[in-house]
């Protein structure tokens, strides 16, 4: 599979099981198990991914750059530390 792809396919069914275990979570808290509590998940559920999936096509490149930044910023701070330790 295209790499392109397997990112929008990961993001699909990440951002689903979140939003499915989220929606159940707040119905649970918000409504308590009441007739209909299906239902009443389900809606939440199809509302909570219609956001989270373009959202997280959009959030997670921007997160994955930060996290790189930030690891190459602190592997430099190691690399220093290292150094003067061994000087």
């Amino acid at each position: 599979m295209d790499k392109k792809y397997s990112q929008i396919v990961l993001t699909l069914i990440s951002s689903g099981v979140m939003a499915l275990l989220m929606s159940g979570v707040m119905t649970i808290v918000n409504r308590g198990l009441v007739d209909g509590f299906i239902s009443l998940w389900f809606r939440a559920f199809v509302i909570s991914w219609l956001i989270s999936f373009p959202a997280s096509l959009i959030i997670i490149p921007q997160i994955k750059n930060l996290v790189e930044k930030m690891m190459v910023e602190r592997s430099d701070e190691i690399a220093s530390e290292i150094t003067s330790v061994a000087a």
